[in-house]
């Protein structure tokens, strides 16, 4: 009688390294390396920070306009950044068709005391404004940088101000709930947007909200606390807005280590682990609000050695420089990145089997599984996206080649970002 297969246990720790000039975040998944973030205070992104900025030119061949928001060069904002909220919310909620609203409160502008259309009615059959209807030089206006400047370019901008919470997203120009589609039950999706409303009237909450995945079966305390936080976030935005002269920053986005707790941290996590008092200060105030439970594996390192070297993170960046990845089995996998694509290709190296297997079908089968799991690791390590080719040692026998492409399918579910599996 075949016994039922145990569901192992993921060991998983997060390891923060700060120096206050640059922190390195490791996400560790049964001892090793799975992902790794670095941010450097000078070049700390801009990337969700909102700015009061300044209309310094309008180009009506080209439907955009250039914002002078205090950077280096003005950002970059084209009209459908400018309208059309509603269809920006639409995206983001991913929400099923009677939950979407209708009627011109849904498609406010934002900081529409800044920045009013011309003319606008709701009306949705109207022809798209133009953007010498919409701005003219030296208005002022609320955007969002959605996209870091690039060499000559500028930051691209919206005024489709959004901000996420460890359970909602709020979108301060829509006054709308919305849900996401996983959250499948009925009832769970009304009880959720209850509480949400209950907060918008009572408080006078203003803005719409997306209820997000992790959201569900959650209390009503942790909703709630979400809702603090934004109405808090933007009446000092507002208030920031109204003392400021533009161009100026009136919100910048948060830490990466407070991002990856927000959007990462799950029951999952044995440990967090950091290396900085002030760092660790912080973390332990943001788990004790949006996780009590966990506060207690938030631990303070204070060996006298890096803390990457006592977990084995500096060796995995280290490798994560190479192009060529050596297995376990002594076969190996060579990482290639061009401009159009990623090329991994396997080789058995090294290892030529069991002597009593006897079948090369079975060390080339063998050496492609074990390659599956390290490529996938290393596309997550080192953040390749974008076309990736696998270059698996060749099989015979197609239930082989399905095995693999069916290992591929299921290991890539680990990663975060959509990914889809197909076989040449």
């Amino acid at each position: 009688m075949c016994r039922p297969r145990e569901f192992v246990k993921m060991n998983k720790e997060m390891i923060v390294s700060s120096n206050g000039h640059e922190t390195i975040v490791a996400i560790l998944e049964d001892d090793l390396a799975a992902e790794i973030f670095v941010e450097r205070e000078r070049q700390r992104g801009v990337v969700g920070n909102v700015y009061k900025g300044r209309v310094s030119k309008v180009l009506p061949g080209m439907q955009s306009s250039f914002i002078d928001i205090g950077l280096e060069r003005d950002g970059f904002l084209y009209v459908d950044d400018v309208i059309d909220t509603m269809e920006e919310f639409d995206k983001l909620a991913a929400d099923e068709e009677e939950d979407r609203a209708t009627g011109p409160e849904a498609a406010r502008p934002v900081g529409a005391e800044l920045a009013r259309p011309k003319d606008r009615n709701g009306d949705r059959e109207r022809p798209k404004p133009k953007i010498e209807d919409l701005l003219r030089e030296g208005q002022e206006i609320l955007v969002q940088v959605v996209k870091e400047p690039l060499g000559t370019k500028g930051a691209r901008l919206t005024s489709h101000v959004t901000m996420a919470g460890r359970f909602l997203v709020f979108m301060p120009t829509v006054d709308h709930v919305g849900v996401s589609r996983k959250i499948e039950s009925r009832e769970e999706r009304s009880r959720l947007r209850g509480i949400v409303r209950e907060f918008r009237d009572s408080r006078g909450f203003t803005g719409g909200v997306i209820i997000r995945t992790a959201a569900a079966s959650r209390p009503s305390e942790d909703i709630v606390s979400d809702l603090e936080a934004f109405h808090k976030i933007w009446t000092e935005i507002r208030q920031r807005t109204d003392s400021s002269r533009a161009p100026a920053v009136v919100y910048r986005e948060q830490s990466l280590v407070s991002k990856l707790l927000r959007d990462l941290l799950t029951e999952e996590f044995q440990a967090i682990r950091i290396d900085d008092q002030h760092e660790y200060q912080r973390t332990m105030e943001l788990v004790e609000r949006i996780m009590p439970s966990l506060a207690p594996k938030v631990k303070l390192y204070t060996k006298p050695y890096p803390i990457f070297d006592e977990y084995g993170v500096q060796a995995e960046i280290d490798k994560a420089l190479k192009s060529k990845v050596w297995l376990k089995s002594g076969g190996s996998i060579v990482i290639n990145q061009t401009e159009a694509l990623v090329a991994i290709d396997v080789n058995t190296g090294r290892y030529v089997g069991k002597k009593s297997s006897g079948r090369l079908e079975d060390t080339i089968v063998k050496t492609n599984l074990e390659a599956v799991k390290e490529i996938v690791r290393q596309v997550r390590l080192r953040d390749l996206g974008g076309i990736i080719v696998l270059d698996f040692i060749d099989m015979e026998e197609k239930k082989n080649r399905q095995k693999i492409l069916q290992a591929v399918e299921q290991s890539s579910r680990a990663r975060r970002s959509a990914t889809k599996s197909c076989r040449k």
